[in-house]
């Protein structure tokens, strides 16, 4: 009987510091997904970032060029009608 006790103790201790050790590798694996979180989320910011940067350029190219475009054509018919 005593046998048999130590040996369901013995079992239970390698159990106990197999469990040990899955939750130091889920602990790492729980690290390095935040990690990787982090960084995605500086991804996402950079990207965001960027394409704001670059709509505006657009937005002020285009601005540029109608506005632009549009006085010059009223240059060129107002002197076209002044003799």
């Amino acid at each position: 009987m005593v046998t048999a006790i130590a040996f369901l103790m013995v079992s239970y201790r390698e159990r106990l510091i197999d469990s040990e050790g899955e939750v130091a590798r889920l602990d790492g694996l729980v690290e390095r997904l935040v990690h990787s979180n982090v960084r995605y989320q500086e991804y996402a910011k950079m990207v965001e970032e960027a394409s704001t940067e670059n709509e505006r350029k657009r937005i002020i190219r285009d601005i540029h060029d109608i506005v632009g475009y549009t006085l010059t054509n009223n240059i060129t018919m107002m002197e076209a009608i002044t003799p």
